[in-house]
C-alpha cells in the first residue's frame, strides 16, 4: 500500500513539474501544434517515469536481530488502525464518485442527441437543439442552437467545432479527463487539463483562419458568443478563453529558440530520479566462525556473523551457545583475554579472544 501512494507522489510531483515549465515558458507562445505535442508527452512520462527505480549501493555491517524484528512487529501491532488502509478507501471513494459524476454527462449529453436527432455533415454529427445552451463539440458531434445564431457566425462556430473533431482533440481530453480522476487530490493535474483545453483552443482558431476565414469577423463572432465556462468537461465550446485567444491572434510569430526551453526537463528528470532513488543493501562476503554441535567451524558467509571467541565455563571449554543458559545472578567471574595473551595461553582457539567465565556454584 505504501508503494502505491508514493507512486501517486511520483506522478504528481512530474505533473507539477511539466506544468510548471509549460505555464512559464511556452504557454504565451504560438507552438500551438509542439505546445500539444509536448502536454500529451509530458501527461504521459508522469505516470511511466515514477516505474523508473534508481539504486545506489550500500553496505551493511549488521543485521537486525530477531529480537529487534519481534519488538518492531510487536510495536506494529500495537497500532490497528491502518491509515494507509482509511486513505486507499477515500481515494476509491472520490474515483467513483467523479467517475458517476463524468457517466451522468454523458447520459445528459445522450438524451440531448435523441431529442433533437443529428445531421450527419462532412463526416461530423450536427445537432440543433434549442436546448443548446452553449455552442460546443463532443467527439465527433457539433451541437448549436440555430435559432440564436446569425449565418455569418454559425459558419465560423461550425469551421471552428469541425477543426476540433478533426484533429481529434477530444482524445487529449479524454486522456487528460482519466488523469484529474486517478490524481484528483492534486490541483497540478486539473490546471494541466486546463492547459491541454486552452491550447486546443488556439488550434482550432489557427485552422479557421489558415482555411481563409476573415481574422476580424472571426473575432467579432467570438466576442459576441462569449460565455464564462463550458457545461461539460469533455467539450470544446466556441467562447472558451476568448479573450487570451483573441490576443494570440493578433501576436506576430514566436521565437522558435524558444523551444528549447523543454530542455529544461531533463535536469527535472535527473533531479527526480535523485530525489527517489533507492538504496541497495550488499553485505559483503568475510570469513566467519560459526559454533555448531559444540563444534569450532569455520564458513564463508555473506551474512556478517562476529567471530566467536574461545569458552571455558568452571575451567572446562564450552560452546558459546551455553552461555545462553546461565543466569547474571549465578556469575561469579568473568574473564576476558585478547591477542597475543589468549593466543600465547590457548593456541590458535584463543586468537579470537577467550572468555573465561566462573560460576557461583564452584566457589
Amino acid at each position: 500500500m505504501t508503494a502505491f501512494f508514493i507512486y501517486l507522489l511520483k506522478t504528481s510531483g512530474w505533473i507539477a513539474a511539466a506544468g510548471l515549465i509549460y505555464h512559464f515558458f511556452l504557454r504565451n507562445e504560438k507552438f500551438y501544434t509542439f505546445n500539444r505535442v509536448y502536454l500529451m508527452s509530458g501527461l504521459a512520462a508522469s505516470f511511466l517515469i515514477p516505474l523508473v527505480k534508481i539504486h545506489y549501493s550500500v553496505k551493511v555491517f549488521s543485521l537486525q536481530t530477531s529480537t529487534e524484528m519481534n519488538a518492531g512487529n510487536a510495536q506494529a501491532s500495537a497500532h490497528p488502525v491502518d491509515i494507509y488502509l482509511v486513505l486507499f478507501y477515500i481515494y476509491i471513494f472520490c474515483i467513483v464518485v467523479l467517475i458517476i459524476r463524468q457517466l451522468l454527462l454523458f447520459l445528459k449529453i445522450k438524451n440531448l442527441i435523441r431529442s433533437a436527432g443529428y445531421t450527419i455533415v462532412d463526416n461530423y454529427r450536427l445537432v440543433d437543439s434549442p436546448e443548446t445552451k452553449i455552442n460546443f463539440s463532443f467527439f465527433n458531434y457539433v451541437f448549436l442552437n440555430f435559432q440564436q445564431i446569425p449565418e455569418v457566425e454559425r459558419q465560423l462556430i461550425l469551421a471552428h467545432e469541425r477543426s476540433h473533431i478533426f484533429q481529434r482533440h477530444w482524445v487529449d481530453l479524454a486522456v487528460a479527463e482519466s488523469a484529474c480522476i486517478f490524481l484528483w487530490f492534486n490541483p497540478f493535474v486539473w490546471l494541466y487539463l486546463r492547459s491541454i483545453k486552452e491550447n486546443h483552443e488556439y488550434l482550432a482558431d489557427e485552422a479557421v483562419i489558415r482555411n481563409g476565414y476573415s481574422p476580424v469577423w472571426y473575432r467579432a463572432a467570438l466576442i459576441n458568443q462569449s460565455l464564462n465556462a463550458s457545461v461539460f468537461p469533455l467539450v470544446h465550446s466556441f467562447a472558451h478563453y476568448k479573450l487570451k485567444r483573441i490576443a494570440l491572434m493578433k501576436k506576430e510569430t514566436s521565437n522558435p529558440l524558444k523551444k528549447w526551453t523543454v530542455m529544461l526537463l531533463i535536469p527535472a528528470i535527473c533531479i527526480f530520479l535523485w530525489a527517489f532513488s533507492e538504496p541497495e543493501y550488499h553485505a559483503p562476503t568475510v570469513e566467519s566462525t560459526v559454533y555448531q554441535d559444540d563444534t569450532l567451524t569455520s564458513q564463508s558467509d555473506s551474512i556478517i556473523l562476529p567471530a566467536m571467541p574461545y569458552v571455558i565455563i568452571d575451567g572446562k571449554e564450552s560452546s558459546s551457545t551455553l552461555l545462553k543458559d546461565i543466569k547474571p545472578d549465578q556469575i561469579e567471574s568473568i574473564d576476558i583475554l585478547k591477542g597475543e595473551f589468549a593466543v600465547k595461553n590457548y593456541g590458535d582457539k584463543g586468537k579470537n579472544g577467550v572468555v573465561i567465565v566462573t560460576t557461583k556454584k564452584v566457589k
